[in-house]
């Protein structure tokens, strides 16, 4: 890593990396920098802010692509047990196709929130104490009544 300022090449190789990995430690990582000297140069330079947030924004874009490929298309993986592969009769390794749903679930939550996020609400209103208070007294006055008498 190194104390010097940013070159335009190294923004250049920087912002590549980012736009394809959407990290900032190893795109800084990739151009010999630490965290910090890109942070450094972001909050003084408004068109370097600009470039890396269009950066990241096209490598989340493409985080977002493919947790859909796998949500919808799937990845194909080998069939195994405990002892390893299973073969088919024709001797190669059985390929399956894994879907995966918690990606589903994230990106339905991200694109319709208010529909999938799973958020469970609850609302109290005065006509539920009025309901819920002679029960809650009656129980009371018996706990208290068992009380006195050992039980």
């Amino acid at each position: 890593m190194q104390g010097r300022p940013l070159t335009e090449a190294q923004i250049g190789r920087f912002l590549q990396h980012l736009a394809v990995s959407a990290n900032i430690s190893a795109s800084a990582h990739a151009v010999l920098v630490s965290r910090s000297t890109v942070y450094a140069r972001r909050d003084v330079d408004p068109d370097f802010a600009a470039a890396w947030d269009s950066a990241l924004e096209e490598g989340v874009d493409a985080l977002e692509a493919e947790a859909w490929r796998r949500a919808m298309d799937g990845t194909e993986e080998y069939v195994t047990c405990a002892s390893g592969l299973i073969y088919g009769a024709d001797g190669l390794p059985i390929m399956q196709c894994r879907y995966s749903d918690s990606l589903m679930s994230l990106l339905l939550k991200g694109y319709r929130p208010n529909e999938f996020r799973g958020r469970a609400s609850v609302e109290q209103t005065g006509q539920a104490v009025a309901v819920l208070l002679p029960a809650i007294l009656k129980v009371t006055a018996h706990n208290a009544s068992a009380s006195e008498i050992g039980l």
